[in-house]
């Protein structure tokens, strides 16, 4: 939180899911939200269309989730997300390799599908920066129609371990090991 205050960001940090009300204008005012995942699904059925009315306006939403069962929260948001209704994260694979960036890009196919690419990570906005990074001890794979998402890593036994839904405005990021 102080890394990211000393850049200029405002942090509103909840612990736990905060009452609907407060939620909601928490919403109001951030231009992003990140959902981390545990152990238990928590988040309501209100508290996910307020986060679609968050993805209906343009605003960023980052979902992190983990090996299962750390996926809970961020499955629920995802199916309950027009943009990303047919992805999940799924899946306890073990990672433990250091990656690079990937050597054979994803293309765009002409059907206006995404592609997934190689190993590692895709030459993104949001790998700046990047010369490797780790791939956790244990991780989820996002799965789904590629016409969903957007691999940004590939892990190290060729999985989708982070996506992205970047299609008419929406900006969607969604990882499975932190």
């Amino acid at each position: 939180i102080a890394s990211l205050e000393r850049k200029g960001f405002t942090i509103l940090h909840w612990k736990s899911l905060p009452p609907l009300s407060e939620f909601k204008a928490g919403l109001f005012k951030a231009c992003q939200l990140w959902v981390i995942s545990g152990q238990t699904t928590t988040v309501t059925d209100e508290h996910v269309a307020a986060i679609r009315g968050l993805v209906g306006v343009k605003k960023g939403l980052f979902l992190w989730g983990d090996n299962d069962p750390y996926n809970g929260d961020a499955n629920k948001i995802l199916a309950g997300l027009s943009e990303t209704s047919d992805l999940s994260l799924t899946g306890n694979y073990m990672g433990t390799k250091v990656l690079k960036e990937q050597t054979e890009q994803a293309d765009k196919s002409a059907s206006g599908k995404y592609t997934d690419g190689g190993i590692g990570f895709r030459s993104h906005h949001v790998c700046t920066g990047l010369e490797s990074i780790y791939e956790g001890i244990t991780i989820a794979a996002v799965r789904g129609p590629a016409s969903q998402r957007r691999s940004l890593i590939n892990s190290s036994d060729g999985e989708v371990v982070t996506a992205c839904h970047d299609r008419n405005g929406a900006r969607i990021l969604i990882d499975g090991g932190f």
